[in-house]
């Protein structure tokens, strides 16, 4: 069975493609979130192109990589095909005393040990390396769940059928209405990444 996930949009509207070849039109929306919830957890090895657009500073950042992953241990294979096409990342958690290798396919010409959370590699985007794969997507879906769980009902809408990877795909809407921005004191010497995992951002 192939499964796919792909979040198009989401803060106050998510919508969550998910493909299955066996089409299960009778459960409902939350029950198939449930069920692809699960599913990915079980998901091993993934290997797959990323498009990935992030809004810095007003402006859109597109990248697109080929990303090789392995579940347990935590390990990364990236490489760029733009902008930096041939850019090279290559993680380990077990290895490397946490830090990433970066072969940058240009200047200084050299493998690179670098903080796979620090500055430079985060530059121009809000996620790390350590973020690839289902995880942290679905960790942020769960803990939305939970916490409206009371409201899913008419937080949750089946949005009819579309085409995903040319597979036949339920497209389910969630609409939140209690979303809101709130002021936030940074404590002692915590980073913005400690903040957004905190609160499940």
């Amino acid at each position: 069975m192939k499964e796919s996930l792909a979040i198009i949009t989401w803060i106050v509207i998510l919508t969550i493609s998910i493909s299955w070849r066996t089409t299960e039109n009778s459960l409902m929306a939350h029950e198939i979130c449930q069920k692809t919830f699960a599913k990915t957890k079980s998901i091993k090895t993934l290997q797959y192109e990323m498009r990935k657009e992030e809004r810095i500073e007003g402006n859109m950042q597109v990248q697109v990589s080929f990303i090789k992953l392995n579940r347990a241990p935590y390990q990364v294979y990236m490489k760029q095909i733009s902008p930096k096409k041939g850019l090279e990342v290559l993680y380990n958690e077990e290895e490397n005393d946490g830090k990433a290798l970066v072969s940058t396919n240009g200047f200084p010409w050299m493998t690179l040990k670098m903080d796979p959370e620090g500055l430079t590699m985060r530059k121009n985007q809000h996620h790390t390396t350590k973020d690839a794969g289902f995880d942290l997507v679905i960790s942020i879906l769960e803990h939305l769940f939970e916490k409206y769980e009371s409201d899913l009902n008419h937080m949750l809408t089946m949005s009819g059928e579309i085409i995903y990877d040319n597979q036949k795909c339920h497209q389910i809407v969630f609409s939140n209405d209690q979303f809101k921005y709130f002021k936030y004191e940074v404590k002692g010497d915590e980073n913005i990444l400690q903040i957004a995992r905190k609160y499940k951002l």
